[in-house]
């Protein structure tokens, strides 16, 4: 049915592991969406992300991100870089709202999404990825 999300792959995380990828992006669906839920670190530092190419995680200098932070503990503020290794989702222990955008600036074709803790283990978590069917 037209509109409906279709699971493609899920991970779920109940010992320690490095990182999590999800595989299966390919020209079937225009738009994709990644759940996570219950995901927790082995210590409070960066979540992070990376595309993958035939399953490895790009780790050249090519993301790009703009966003607006708005925290519990100061007033909300905007950031943004260029030519980063790696995207961040969330880089704070505190209680955040983050909303934004994040570009891999090299034209070519990727099959996945790469999540990681910047140190540490993920330690536990579910991660789904759905195809938005056309």
């Amino acid at each position: 049915m037209a509109g409906s999300l279709i699971k493609i792959d899920e991970e779920i995380v109940s010992s320690a592991v490095a990182s999590v990828s999800l595989l299966g992006i390919d020209s079937t669906y225009d738009v994709y969406m990644v759940k996570m839920n219950n995901v927790t670190p082995s210590a409070d530092e960066a979540f992070c992300m990376r595309v993958t190419v035939s399953g490895t995680p790009q780790t050249t200098s090519n993301y790009d991100r703009a966003y607006k932070v708005m925290r519990t503990d100061t007033t909300f503020s905007n950031a943004s870089s260029t030519n980063a290794n790696l995207g961040f989702i969330s880089s704070t222990a505190v209680l955040t709202s983050t909303t934004g955008g994040l570009v891999y600036t090299v034209g070519e074709a990727h099959n996945g999404v790469h999540y990681f803790f910047n140190s540490g283990n993920i330690e536990a978590g579910t991660f789904t990825l759905y195809g938005l069917a056309k």
